[in-house]
């Protein structure tokens, strides 16, 4: 017999679902770096009661995906070029180590999904389509990962890519054409079975992905410490999606008006 009542049940499905649909939100850039979310806005976008938006921002944050501000705001972190050359540097032995157990255990079944993947990604790239392409390079990375049959090894890589996500969003089109080859690098080493090959592949996506996230930071003008979501020409969150209602500032728990993201 469970010891949750139906009641507790209902609650934990929805803490679950709204901290799915968070991070989902996440890894497709709906967010800016540095930019505010709003708890009561969470609850209003995910269309749940404050507590399952309030658990959900909760475990985010214990997992460093959210950060709080002094003033206990929860914001998406910027990164520094400390963090991103320290980060690629930990994403180069998590995700190195992945790909060559994936060229030694990925099922014909695996290679060709993650081959479709690629596929996917060269479509998006073609069409400009810089929201789909994050998606479909994180399949191709997670159905590479998967393949390494390493559900703990799965579980560190998972919460890094959350945190590069905001900045993917970044990207212009010729930045995210750059990448293809190494995906397909990857892709040839897993079909030769060559882990070495397809550590190179992902490896060396680890270091452009490094060198682009510097260059982001480097072209910031002013005050290093300024936001990108306080930036009139990178504001990406959309309009008319549910997920602009998340962005703060707010003032007395009241959504910003015309639905309008913060400048």
């Amino acid at each position: 017999m469970s010891i949750l009542s139906a009641d507790s049940r209902d609650e934990a499905t929805l803490t679950q679902r709204a901290y799915q649909l968070l991070r989902e939100a996440l890894l497709r850039g709906e967010f800016m770096p540095g930019q505010d979310i709003s708890l009561r806005g969470a609850a209003e976008a995910l269309n749940v009661s404050q507590m399952p938006a309030r658990q959900a921002l909760s475990r985010l944050q214990a997992e460093g995906v959210l950060v709080m501000r002094e003033n206990r705001t929860l914001t998406v972190p910027e990164l520094t070029p400390t963090t991103v050359v320290e980060v690629r540097d930990i994403r180069i032995a998590l995700e190195g180590l992945a790909a060559e157990l994936a060229a030694l255990r990925a099922t014909p079944q695996d290679i060709e999904a993650i081959a479709g993947h690629l596929k996917a990604m060269e479509r998006s790239a073609q069409a400009h389509d810089i929201r789909q392409y994050i998606v479909d390079n994180w399949h191709f990375h997670m159905g590479v990962y998967r393949a390494a049959g390493s559900p703990m090894l799965l579980q560190m890589i998972e919460p890094l890519w959350v945190k590069y996500s905001a900045y993917t969003r970044l990207a212009g089109d010729e930045d995210t054409s750059a990448t293809l080859p190494n995906h397909a690098r990857a892709l040839d080493g897993l079909r030769r079975r060559d882990p070495m090959l397809t550590r190179a592949g992902i490896v060396q996506d680890c270091c452009d992905t490094c060198e682009f996230l510097l260059s982001i930071l480097s072209r910031r003008d002013g005050d290093p410490r300024e936001s990108f979501a306080a930036k009139r020409n990178v504001g990406f969150t959309s309009q008319g999606s549910a997920f602009a209602k998340l962005v703060a500032p707010r003032r007395r728990g009241r959504p910003p008006k015309n639905g309008g993201t913060s400048r």
